[in-house]
Parts: C-alpha cells; structure tokens; sequence
C-alpha cells in the first residue's frame, strides 16, 4: 500500500489564491496606515508651534497673527519627511504636507488646528481643535479651518 504525501497542485492552487485575496484586502489598509502615521509626524512636530501660540495667548489675551508675533520662525523653517511647513495665522496652525506623499488625489494637502480660548478665564490656557468648526459652549474657536485631506487619512480625533 502506497501512502500519499505532500499536497496536490489544486491545493496549493487554492492556498496561493487565498493569500492573494487576503493582501488585495490588506494593501489598502496598510496604505492607509502608513499615511496616517506620515500625519503623527506633522501633530508631533506642531506641538512646539501650539506651546508658543498659547504662551502668545496667556502674556498678550490674544492670538498670534502669524508666525513671527507667536515667536516662532518662518512656516518653511519647520519641515519635516512630509511636512512642507507649519503657518500661524490668527492663532490657527495650518500644517502644509508634501502633496506626492498623498497621492495625485490631494492637491495641497494640509490639516488645520483652532485654539479654543475661555475669554472669562484667560489664565486656563487653550484647548485644541483638529479640522474643526463646531463651536463648544463656553469656548471660542479662533482661526479658519483649512483641512483639506481625504477624511480617511486624518486621525480619529481630526475627523468630523
């Protein structure tokens, strides 16, 4: 008695397809994650633009016009592996990213954060807003919202 061993072609057919359906589904999420990582990259290097825009806030009540009231360098200065500059204007931070990193979908792509201040009590410092325009009871958002990126790529927190 002869005994079989191994696999039979079909089978590994079968196997070979199945891997080829499991990464056709996988790619795209993974694509996905890289960018949003490449956006981690950008809110982690703006954390040092928010602290000056809100010390700017707590000396002065009010809001940087743009980079250098906020005591910060030029937008181009901060750049980054994707990030192509970070603006101040009005206290909002626009982050600008290399367009070829986000595919020939996005043009221009950026992400915007809004100060949110409590007027009453200026010695509480500022909230933040990620791609926002909803106003919150008893705080003021401060800025305009110039988020323009596929809702996907942007963080849980960022989207609407």
């Amino acid at each position: 008695m002869k005994l079989k061993s191994g696999f039979v072609l079909i089978e590994l057919m079968v196997v070979v397809a199945i891997i080829g359906i499991l990464a056709a589904v996988a790619l795209p999420s993974y694509q996905d994650y890289l960018l949003r990582a490449k956006i981690s990259e950008a809110l982690v290097m703006a954390s040092e633009v928010k602290s000056s825009v809100n010390e700017f806030y707590l000396a002065t009540g009010k809001m940087p016009e743009n980079n250098e009231a906020a005591g910060l360098a030029i937008d181009s200065a901060y750049r980054g592996s994707y990030v192509l500059g970070i603006l101040v204007e009005n206290g909002a931070i626009h982050i600008s990213f290399d367009s070829n990193e986000f595919g020939s979908d996005q043009a221009e792509p950026s992400i915007t954060l809004l100060p949110l201040s409590n007027d009453d009590v200026i010695t509480l410092g500022l909230a933040w807003a990620c791609n926002s325009t909803k106003e919150i009871e008893g705080l003021t958002l401060h800025g305009e919202n110039r988020t323009n990126m596929n809702e996907r790529y942007l963080p849980q927190d960022c989207r609407g």
